[in-house]
């Protein structure tokens, strides 16, 4: 139940590495085997934007799921994702001409869309709670295994004609088994319960990945009286999610943490590493040893995210995202620099990266999680679009100022997630809907500092 869904993670993170390595053949004469590479070579907007559509398209298919996610359920969003992915692939590695390579990425992107949305909620809404954070850690550890793929076929093939069509063309397999995958599980218990099923079907879907009977009845149980309505307009939405306690705590802590997210450096530092890479006349075995530190850090928040904390891995990787961003703003040594870079992933990896998935998976109510979601997939990558878009400029005007401004936004997030997140580990979906009401009820409906101090009451897990 955590394999397949997590395979929309892979088949994002293979288009990254594949994208990367494969720009340089497209742009290539000799090994393009096109007609039209110098269309890409010529002009740097034309390259951009072929390789940003993946991104637009995430954006737009996290806007789409918005209106569909109600009706459709975790289960088939992610069967939509599969075509799209097999779709947009088949489309990129047969394009004639530059618009038919940009409509392949964009419906890929839309892809990307459906499942970053979909294989967390599916994840988060099925797992026993004592394993969710392992397991939803996980769907990120899987992202970076499909750029180290994404990074191996493109590697093998560089300076081959034709041969970025196989690099995407790898995909198309890959989407096939997660949308076969997925077509094999049943729909989440919750996403179930929320539609109104019967008890009886709550409880299969719920033994389809545990059978603790005690986790089963609770499930059902604490499912029992939810009902979620179809998809309401985006200003209802937002209405939802302001009016009572816990959907306002919860939007501030999932919105603030997908800000914080992006705006604390990650894209720029990753392009400052990449031209650092280029500078230095380290090549593709750079950027892949790189992605396997990312790995092997993703692991450790997969490891520990269910017994040291969600919160504490979340401090853990804002300090040593700090300490790597001060030594870029002081030092311009290589040696202190690559140091840097290879510490700055590495916080990201074990806090940002995979825990804010897991927060924004699990810190909503069910009656709003699916449209909150979206919303957050969709402010994640439109951040993240502006703020690559703005990284090239803001280094080349001045890298030590801007990493500086990074480094004040990091002390900024610790001080957000000390006073703001809550820590979840152990806590089943509606025990957190409970903690954020409760953290309002004592302010006197007001929202207040998420105290967790004190361990969760037993009844509360699952």
């Amino acid at each position: 139940a955590w394999f397949f869904p997590s395979l929309g993670g892979l088949l994002y993170g293979f288009d990254i590495g594949a994208m990367a390595m494969a720009l340089k053949d497209l742009t290539s004469d000799n090994y393009s085997g096109t007609s039209w590479s110098t269309a890409l070579r010529d002009s740097a907007t034309a390259a951009g934007a072929v390789v940003a559509m993946t991104t637009w398209g995430a954006m737009l298919g996290s806007f789409l799921v918005f209106y569909v996610e109600a009706r459709l359920g975790r289960r088939r969003e992610m069967l939509v994702a599969s075509l799209c992915y097999a779709g947009g692939a088949a489309i990129a590695s047969t394009a004639g001409n530059v618009f038919a390579l940009a409509s392949g990425r964009l419906l890929y992107g839309v892809g990307v869309g459906f499942a970053m949305h979909g294989a967390p909620s599916y994840i988060a809404e099925s797992a026993p709670s004592r394993l969710r954070g392992a397991l939803v850690s996980g769907k990120e550890a899987m992202i970076v295994v499909g750029m180290l793929t994404g990074y191996g076929v493109g590697a093998s093939l560089q300076t081959t004609v034709g041969g970025w069509r196989v690099v995407f063309a790898t995909a198309i397999p890959l989407a096939a088994a997660y949308g076969v995958g997925v077509f094999l599980l049943p729909p989440s218990p919750r996403w179930l319960a929320s539609r109104g099923a019967s008890k009886a079907s709550v409880a299969r879907s719920a033994r389809f990945v545990t059978r603790d009977d005690a986790v089963v009845d609770a499930i059902v149980s604490e499912t029992s009286s939810v009902k979620q309505q179809d998809a309401p307009s985006l200003g209802d939405a937002l209405r939802q999610l302001t009016e009572k306690g816990a959907t306002r705590n919860a939007l501030k802590v999932g919105l603030g943490l997908v800000f914080f997210q992006q705006v604390t450096g990650q894209p720029s530092v990753l392009y400052y590493a990449d031209a650092f890479f280029t500078e230095v006349g380290l090549g593709a075995s750079a950027v892949i040893a790189v992605v396997a530190w990312k790995l092997a850090a993703t692991l450790c928040a997969v490891a520990f995210a269910d017994s040291f904390g969600r919160k504490s891995l979340l401090f853990v990787g804002c300090s040593l995202m700090a300490a790597a961003l001060l030594a870029l703003t002081v030092f311009t040594q290589t040696y202190v620099v690559l140091a840097a870079m290879f510490l700055y992933i590495g916080g990201y990896q074990v806090g940002y990266g995979p825990v804010v998935w897991l927060y924004v998976s699990e810190i909503f109510p069910l009656r709003v999680r699916g449209q909150a979601l979206s919303i957050a997939v969709f402010a994640n990558f439109a951040l993240n679009a502006l703020i690559t878009l703005a990284c090239a400029p803001l280094l080349a005007w001045s890298a030590p100022l801007t990493f500086a401004g990074f480094l004040a936004l990091i002390l900024l997030s610790l001080l957000f997630t000390h006073a703001s997140v809550p820590e979840t580990k152990g806590l089943s979906l509606e025990a957190i809907t409970k903690l954020l009401d409760d953290a309002t009820t004592a302010a006197g409906g007001e929202d207040t500092r998420l105290l967790t101090t004190d361990k969760p009451d037993d009844e509360l897990h699952v």
